[in-house]
Order: C-alpha cells, then sequence, then structure tokens
C-alpha cells in the first residue's frame, strides 16, 4: 500500500506539473482533444490516481506515448515551436528527465536518426534580438557553419563586458538551422561562472552522453574520457562565462568534425587571435528598438527622453533590458516618465535594477545590475580595486584618459599605472583606443562611484 500511495504521489506530481505547462502554453483542453489521449480533464486524470488497495482498478502510470507526449507536442504547436528546432528537442528532453526521474519508463527524446540535443540553456528569447545580424555572420563564417565536411576549425571566442549579450548572442546562434544541419548530433552546453564545480559539470554532460565515469576522479582523465566518446561525433560545443582558461580546457572535448564556441568577459587565450570575435554595444537605433520592445507605452510618451535613457545606458544591452522591463510595469503615464527621468540622472537607480534569474557566482534570486558589472571588479587586487573605483571620476564615453593621466592621479610611476590598466583591461573593465587612450563604460563609471563612496 505504502508503495502504491508513493506512485500515487509521483504520478499526481506529474499530472499538476502538465497542467501548469499547458495552462502557461495556453492551451485549451479543446486544443488537446486533437492531439489523442493527452486530454487532462478530472475523468482522464482520474484513472491514474485511484491507487488504493481496495480501488475496483489499482490506477495505471500516465503512458508517454498516449497521455505525456501529446500534451506537450500540442503545447508547442500552439507556441509556434517548429519540430525542427533545438527549441522543441529541448523541451521534450527536459520533460523525458522528469517523467524518468519520477518513475516512467525512459522513451526516446528523438526519432532513430536526428540529432540529439545534448544541455543548454533555454533561451528567453521573448523579446527580438537586435542589432546582432553581423556578428552572427560572422560567427557563421568563423565556425564555419553550412559546411559539414570542414574539420579541425578553430575554437571561436565571444569577448565583451558584462551584461553585453555574449551569452544571448551563442543561444540564438546555437537555435539556428545552420547549427542542425552542419552540426546533426546537437549541442553540447556549460556555463561555469567564477567557481565552476568542475566534477558536477564533467558529470553531468556523462549522463546526457551516457559516458561511464566511475572510477575516474581526476578531472583531467574524465575530460580525456568525453573526449574519446565524442571524437567521431559533430556537436556544437559551447563553454559559456570563462574566468580562467585553466577551467575550459576541461570542456574542450571536441574531435575534428566539432565546433568549439567561447563566451568570457576577460582577455583570455582560449582560440587564435584571428577567431576572437569582440563583441560591442548596440547600435543606437538598434537600442532604442530593444527598448520599444520592452517598453512600448515608454518610448510612445517621449522619444526623446527614451533616446537620452539608451544614451545613458550607453546601448549595454542589459541595461538597457532591465531598464526596459522596469518600465513596463508602470501603467500610470506620469509614473512611466518619472521613472525614465530618474534612470536618466540617478546612478543608485540604474545600478539598482534587478536582473530576476540570477547570475552564476551571484546566486539564483534576483540580482542588481551593479552586481553583475562588479563580479570583474571582485577579482582585482586591493590596490587595483581602489584605483579603479577612483576612475569614475573620468566617466564613460567619450571621456578618454592617457597612462601618464592616471599614473598622476594615482600617484605612482607610469610603470605601475600600466600594471594596473593592464589588469583592468584584462578583467574587461576598461578598453583601449585608438592613440593609446583609454575609456570606461558609463555603468561601470557609475559603480565605479559607487564604490568609492564605500571606501574607507
Amino acid at each position: 500500500m505504502a508503495k502504491d500511495s508513493a506512485r500515487g504521489a509521483t504520478a499526481r506530481e506529474l499530472l499538476d506539473a502538465l497542467r501548469h505547462y499547458r495552462d502557461g502554453a495556453g492551451v485549451t483542453n479543446a486544443q488537446l482533444v486533437k492531439h489523442g489521449d493527452g486530454l487532462l480533464n478530472d475523468s482522464t486524470v482520474g484513472r491514474y490516481l485511484p491507487v488504493r488497495r481496495d480501488a475496483v482498478s489499482p490506477g495505471t502510470w500516465p503512458d508517454w506515448t498516449r497521455f505525456v507526449e501529446p500534451v506537450l507536442l500540442a503545447c508547442l504547436k500552439v507556441q509556434k515551436i517548429s519540430e525542427q528546432s533545438l527549441e522543441h528537442r529541448r523541451v521534450m528532453d527536459e520533460w523525458i528527465e522528469f517523467y524518468t526521474r519520477l518513475g516512467g519508463v525512459r522513451p526516446q527524446s528523438v526519432a532513430p536518426g536526428q540529432p540529439r540535443l545534448v544541455t543548454m540553456p533555454r533561451p528567453d528569447l521573448r523579446h527580438r534580438i537586435v542589432g546582432r545580424d553581423s556578428a552572427l555572420r560572422a560567427l557563421r563564417k568563423l565556425l564555419r557553419l553550412g559546411e559539414p565536411n570542414a574539420t579541425n576549425v578553430p575554437p571561436v571566442t565571444l569577448r565583451g563586458l558584462g551584461g553585453i549579450g555574449k551569452t544571448t548572442l551563442a543561444m540564438v546562434l546555437s537555435d539556428e538551422r545552420a547549427v542542425t544541419d552542419t552540426l546533426p548530433d546537437g549541442v553540447l552546453w556549460v556555463s561555469l561562472g567564477p567557481k565552476p564545480p568542475i566534477h558536477a559539470l564533467l558529470d553531468q554532460w556523462a549522463r546526457r552522453l551516457e559516458v561511464d565515469l566511475l572510477g575516474e576522479e581526476d578531472n583531467g582523465a574524465r575530460s580525456e574520457q568525453l573526449r574519446k566518446n565524442v571524437r567521431d561525433r559533430h556537436y556544437l560545443i559551447v563553454v559559456d562565462d570563462v574566468w580562467e582558461p585553466a577551467h575550459a580546457r576541461y570542456f574542450d572535448i571536441g574531435g575534428p568534425w566539432s565546433r568549439t564556441l567561447y563566451t568570457t568577459r576577460e582577455i583570455n587565450v582560449l582560440s587564435p587571435p584571428s577567431h576572437a570575435y569582440p563583441v560591442d554595444v548596440l547600435e543606437p537605433g538598434a537600442a532604442l528598438d530593444l527598448l520599444t520592445d520592452l517598453a512600448p507605452e515608454a518610448v510612445e510618451q517621449d522619444r526623446t527622453a527614451a533616446e537620452d535613457l539608451c544614451r545613458r545606458m550607453e546601448y549595454l544591452p542589459l541595461g538597457i533590458k532591465l531598464a526596459g522591463l522596469d518600465l513596463a510595469m508602470a501603467v500610470v503615464p506620469g509614473r512611466i516618465r518619472r521613472l525614465v527621468q530618474g534612470l536618466i540622472e540617478e546612478s543608485e537607480r540604474r545600478l539598482a535594477l534587478p536582473q530576476e534569474e540570477g547570475r552564476l557566482g551571484l546566486g539564483d534570486g534576483p540580482v542588481p545590475l551593479g552586481a553583475i558589472l562588479g563580479m570583474s571588479v571582485d577579482r582585482l587586487s586591493d590596490e587595483d580595486r581602489e584605483r579603479f573605483a577612483d576612475l569614475g571620476v573620468f566617466g564613460g564615453e567619450p571621456r578618454t584618459w592617457t597612462i601618464r593621466m592616471v599614473a598622476e592621479f594615482w600617484e605612482c610611476s607610469e610603470e605601475e599605472a600600466e600594471d594596473t590598466v593592464s589588469n583592468l583591461a584584462r578583467r574587461g573593465l576598461v578598453e583601449r583606443q585608438a592613440d593609446d587612450r583609454y575609456w570606461m563604460h558609463a555603468l561601470l563609471a557609475d559603480y565605479a562611484d559607487a564604490l568609492a563612496g564605500q571606501m574607507p
């Protein structure tokens, strides 16, 4: 009886999760009727739940093919997610993992001979990805997508400051048909962060690849075992958010047919210089398009103020996204105008804009924009952190400065100033421009000012 009760509880958990997913996708029972036995009404669900010993029918486990899969397919169809897309396979694979964890018999995630997605985060593409067409074209060329017979393609590194959209760009690329056609085994994705659990992340890949790593405690040996398994396969391997080259090497497991893409905010030797692609801020028009997608009422009410806000965010995608989401919550016209003006004038408001989904290295809950930008600062020495804070007085673009200027400002030798600036540039905190001049993004200047105010 205890066993039947436990099975009934897991069946109830599965059915509740399906109902939640159905409701979130906006699917009605009328639409489910077209997909077979996946109808989620009380009479259909009831046959799976009477697991009491004295029940006329003890209940059966919801069959994947006749019950669970039809619900998922109906939801995906209503959301207009193509059966050929990685997003479609990602959803199905996630539900298969959930279904088997609860006690169901593992079905095949995709039909034999079809590409198999191994692991990849679900992209948040509710709004348009703007201003990245040239970057996507460049990445397709560097990775030689569309050339399935190309071998030993050098890895490509996306590099840029925090919040500039490297991960989003990698996700958009990974979901393209060009990847599916060129690399039919799918996408291997791992996100590292400043202190990655290498052992656990290798285990995650091993489970999805069905590779036995038991007995292999050394991470180097575990990585080599995975490399042997995928040597002759065609994967896009994405190693996201790299902070240390040594961490990334454990996941460099592709053979001659695979392609590898890294993302990092630091200057790391991860690929040949010819295959390093710097991700820049958005063009002004694209930045305004992004803000319009997120907060159309704010832009419609005062286009000039919206343009000023994009300029004050210095066209950083994450900053504009968080500002747009914040503005979208306001429905009173007067309040929208006040919020826009406050974001333009007050650095504290800009830095406090929250990202709801958390960030690797900063926990799972909401984190403010300032904390995301400050992750690189936390890795500096105490002295370099103080000097970074001092740079807030220079502000962002268009104000630039030279090594000699900051050496006088920091009251140190030019050699010491060069060392500090080199460390800041390596962490993605300052950028070198023409004529040996340097600049700091306006939001980083805001952060530097705030940091200076906290120092004794």
